[in-house]
């Protein structure tokens, strides 16, 4: 054969060897993550468990004393005196009577105000702000203390009935 047709090697020479395009090495990006539900929920959650914490601390540390509270002054609101009298501790209960009680709150008017936020309590011990308005239109902000006394939250004296 003629040297220009078909006597040049088409392709690599022989001594080269054939090599494979390598794989890719480009990163694929991963599919989209979820963590921001798994978070989500956990704090969900998490604030409802606090939730609930606070619910049940407030209804057997800071309910039975304000109930007691609201109760006693209720009875003094509505003149209810000797219900009001059974309400309270052993304690005073031996140093007053009825009469007593009646004639320290005659001169109350009609309006009660028992502060929620107030209650104080220590163990059996607890203290409950409220107001009244006294006769003559000024208001008057009291401190009730109570005792834990036989299974009952009760008003009782420390240096006096109110404070």
């Amino acid at each position: 054969m003629p040297a220009g047709w078909g006597s040049s090697p088409v392709g690599p020479p022989p001594s080269t060897a054939v090599t494979h395009p390598a794989t890719s090495t480009i990163a694929h990006p991963r599919g989209p993550r979820k963590r921001w539900i798994v978070v989500l929920v956990g704090v969900l959650v998490l604030v409802a468990g606090i939730g609930v914490a606070g619910t049940v601390l407030f209804v057997t540390n800071t309910l039975p004393p304000l109930e007691a509270t609201m109760d006693f002054t209720n009875d003094l609101e509505d003149s209810r005196y000797a219900s009001a009298y059974d309400q309270m501790c052993d304690r005073v209960q031996n140093v007053i009577d009825v009469d007593t009680l009646a004639s320290f709150t005659g001169d109350f008017s009609a309006d009660f105000v028992v502060n929620p936020f107030s209650v104080n309590r220590n163990g059996n011990h607890a203290t409950v702000d409220f107001s009244v308005q006294r006769i003559g239109g000024r208001e008057v902000q009291y401190e009730l203390y109570l005792v834990h006394e036989d299974g009952d939250w009760k008003p009782c004296a420390e240096g006096g009935l109110f404070r």
